[in-house]
């Protein structure tokens, strides 16, 4: 008789739930079906703010080495200069 519905209303609403996302998930897997893979032109917006993300990595990373030898050879020259001024006062 009733048995196949539900007796509360939070299990009705559970079961509502539950076929909304059975629906859901129908309606997904049927676009990606129709959905060409191999079409260049259709990059996703994922795709390219990653790979304009790894550019600004590398710009910084190569900005990061060039003040990191600057900052070496900065060091070493006040080293040296603290040698010379103790050993000459």
């Amino acid at each position: 008789m009733r048995n196949e519905e539900p007796q509360t209303r939070a299990s009705l609403r559970a079961a509502r739930q539950q076929e909304a996302q059975t629906q859901q998930r129908q309606t997904r897997e049927a676009e990606f079906e129709q959905a060409p893979f191999d079409d260049p032109t259709s990059e996703s917006r994922r795709g390219h703010r990653q790979q304009t993300a790894e550019t600004g990595t590398d710009a910084k990373i190569s900005r990061l080495k060039h003040r990191l030898n600057w900052a070496i050879i900065v060091v070493g020259v006040l080293i040296v200069l603290v040698y010379l001024v103790l050993f000459f006062v």
